[in-house]
């Protein structure tokens, strides 16, 4: 049976994966693009009101509340580590591994009101190029990227979201 997941012209909302994708089928589309986006005022009011407490250790993942159920789906799969503020940084692509097999670890950003961001679909697949960051993230080249062909998506999130 064909899923409505797989009918789509293109799952990629600018402000959403789009809500045919199941919570049966969120885990499957996270492994395959690499991605799954949320727009959410309430995690957007919590980013502006805690700020810097991120950046000295003091935030936990559980003081953000997950009400997508397909984002609670995937996240509830992972252990979190640590938590810490990242300002903007136009014109950069950070990745958590350039390795291809990243040994079950996952990015979660939380992101303020009024973020517009871009994403590469695929990125995770295959190795890429890139150099560790202050940020402890991989600094990977836009060169790049644009070498192996990748098509960049555009997220915004008026409201703030996850």
């Amino acid at each position: 049976m064909t899923s409505p997941a797989s009918l789509l012209s293109s799952p990629f909302e600018e402000t959403c994966i789009s809500p045919a994708v199941t919570v049966g089928e969120a885990q499957g589309f996270f492994e395959k693009h690499g991605i799954f986006y949320a727009p959410d005022a309430e995690i957007g009011s919590l980013v502006a009101k805690l700020g810097s407490e991120a950046v000295h250790g003091k935030i936990r993942m559980e003081r953000f509340p997950i009400r997508d159920t397909r984002l609670r789906a995937i996240i509830e799969q992972f252990t979190p580590s640590f938590c810490f503020t990242l300002g903007p940084d136009p014109c950069s692509f950070y990745a958590s591994t350039i390795t291809e097999n990243p040994n079950h670890r996952a990015v979660v950003y939380m992101w303020g009101r009024r973020t517009q961001c871009e994403f590469s679909e695929r990125s995770h697949v295959g190795e890429l190029k890139g150099t560790l960051a202050s940020n402890g993230l991989v600094q990977v080249p836009y060169s790049w990227l644009k070498k192996r062909n990748l098509q960049d998506k555009s997220i915004k999130l008026e409201d703030g979201g996850m």
